[in-house]
């Protein structure tokens, strides 16, 4: 769709390609994650399947072009993929489901969602404060980084979740998502829980973690075009 890459090489033989041809291309990167994933005990999530699901891989689809430039996916191509991101949620318990929208649309990490409370969430905005964190140990916490005590911009999937969430979340609790005593939920508990889910799904769904989920937030956000200051703002990064 960006006029300046019609004149790239790679572009003369039109906008499509084969899938072989692209599955050869990223061979080595993809066994360069898959031994990082590895070591890290993460997952590696491919959208591949989704944009190219047939022997010839088009870069313009019906509804639009794919791609903004060569390096990022555009609103359509985004669009396309949000699907698969949903799945993951849509599978879960419906108790679960916002929890984990907090990790895939809104890339906190864990202790700040177990320590997020109603009064750092504004439905209006839609947005969230995150003004403390949670150690298994020392239980609520200040945020070790000055970064990280920010203003994250939610999209309105998240502000849905939460709306639902609301009225069935524990009492007495200031706590957005705690257990029945008031204190937060256990995130071991909870990717057990998702696990074992996603892997009844037909076809059964990669398992990722709550930090997986954080990463896919960040990858979705750089290819609709966040600028990585703005991104490294929204997930707290000194």
């Amino acid at each position: 769709s960006d006029w300046l890459n019609r004149g790239n090489p790679i572009c003369a033989a039109g906008l499509s390609a084969s899938r072989a041809a692209i599955e050869a291309y990223r061979q080595p990167v993809l066994e360069s994650l898959g031994r990082l994933a590895s070591g890290l005990g993460a997952s590696v999530w491919d959208p591949l399947p989704v944009l190219c699901p047939t022997e010839r891989c088009e870069s313009v689809r019906k509804q639009g072009p794919l791609y903004f430039d060569g390096d990022h996916l555009s609103a359509d191509g985004n669009r396309l993929l949000l699907p698969s991101f949903a799945s993951f949620i849509a599978a879960l318990p419906e108790a679960d489901r916002p929890i984990w929208a907090m990790f895939f649309y809104a890339g906190l990490r864990v202790g700040e969602v177990q320590a997020l409370q109603w009064q750092d969430v504004d439905l209006t905005a839609p947005e969230i404060h995150v003004r403390r964190n949670w150690d298994a140990v020392a239980g609520e916490i200040t945020p070790k980084y000055a970064a990280s005590t920010r203003t994250v911009p939610v999209p309105t999937v998240v502000r849905d979740y939460l709306k639902a969430h609301k009225p069935r979340a524990a009492r007495p609790a200031d706590r957005v998502f705690a257990r029945p005593d008031g204190t937060p939920f256990w995130p071991q508990t909870l990717t057990t829980r998702a696990r074992r889910v996603w892997a009844k799904c037909k076809p059964p769904l990669e398992p990722i973690s709550p930090h997986d989920a954080r990463h896919a937030y960040a990858a979705m956000m750089l290819t609709a075009g966040t600028e990585m200051y703005a991104l490294s703002e929204y997930m707290g990064h000194k």
